[in-house]
């Protein structure tokens, strides 16, 4: 059987049910899908989903119901490194950057000394009657500048000289701890992380009446280079957009639970500039967190098996849930 959102021979519907959570019962509902779900197949959500209409639409009749809306869903996967392996390369550039700089002032200090000639000897200056001994200026800033440098490149080159505290980079219990349930207030992602997008075709038609869940035909097909373009060359305009961020769980392999929050852009097309609210947390009701339940393509045959199951997961969530 294929997993949610993959498409095989025959498979063309698609079971779904989508409800809110009761407020204050997201971390009993995370704790709950944890349970139940495989712990590996739990991972963080973080979706951009555009909603395209015919850019000449039909007038106000019967005839505009059977329009064509298409869905443009993009994956975001942050490429992050783990940080045994940041902290790593961190401590690499920094001793390479120490090794350099001491070069550079070696080579420049043993050149300014043959420039020079050499160390000139000392001069005596008399005054007085008195015998003043005078070092050399050039000789008094030589030595000085040898005695302030930093150490030849012989020297090996230590952690403290490179200004790196390893503890605090390479220890995990020094880390700073953050919550698995964290309230992402990070509006926007750091900029100098890899992002992977797949983008996605999305074309649903219309729920099937008398169905417990609703079912509908869906075509999904994978879009490579100007996505954009290609809608607008269809004749398509942009009517919506959204981010979805939160959390996948998958179920037995054969549904996906989202559980996840929907934010507006304040930036056209940039999924890295949602609109968070300031006062929201975990458990905020005005904020709401949303659960989707969706199945894997099946093919008419099987639409009420996978309804079943679509019910009996709804039925593990009772509580917590609204649907």
């Amino acid at each position: 059987m294929s997993v949610p959102g993959s498409t095989s021979v025959g498979a063309s519907f698609e079971c779904s049910l989508l409800g809110t959570v009761h407020p204050g019962q997201f971390r009993h509902l995370y704790d709950r899908l944890l349970g139940i779900c495989e712990h590996a197949a739990h991972a963080k959500m973080f979706e951009h989903e555009l909603l395209f209409t015919p850019a000449i639409q039909r007038p106000i009749y019967a005839a505009r119901n059977d329009e064509v809306h298409l869905r443009l869903r993009v994956k975001l996967t942050v490429l992050d490194q783990p940080d045994q392996e940041i902290a790593q390369q961190q401590q690499d550039t920094l001793l390479e950057n120490a090794r350099k700089r001491l070069k550079e002032e070696n080579h420049s200090n043993h050149d300014r000394q043959l420039s020079m000639g050499g160390s000139k000897p000392n001069t005596t200056v008399t005054a007085g009657g008195d015998d003043t001994e005078m070092e050399d200026p050039s000789v008094a800033t030589t030595n000085v500048g040898q005695e302030n440098s930093d150490p030849p490149l012989s020297t090996p080159i230590t952690d403290s000289m490179a200004g790196i505290d390893l503890a605090k980079m390479t220890d995990p219990s020094l880390q700073p701890q953050e919550d698995p349930l964290d309230t992402e207030r990070r509006h926007i992602l750091p900029r100098n992380l890899f992002v992977s997008r797949q983008y996605q075709l999305c074309q649903y038609g219309h729920p099937e009446p008398g169905k417990s869940v609703v079912v509908r035909s869906a075509i999904l097909v994978k879009i490579h280079g100007d996505a954009f373009g290609f809608l607008q060359l269809l004749g398509y305009g942009m009517e919506e957009e959204y981010v979805r961020r939160g959390y996948s769980f998958m179920y037995n392999n054969i549904c996906r639970i989202s559980v996840f929050r929907k934010y507006k852009l304040s930036k056209q097309h940039d999924p890295f500039s949602v609109i968070v609210p300031e006062n929201e947390t975990i458990n905020s009701p005005d904020s709401s967190w949303m659960v989707e339940i969706t199945s894997c393509f099946v093919s008419q045959e099987n639409v009420n098996s996978m309804s079943e199951e679509i019910n009996a997961v709804r039925n593990l969530l009772t509580g917590s849930v609204a649907f």
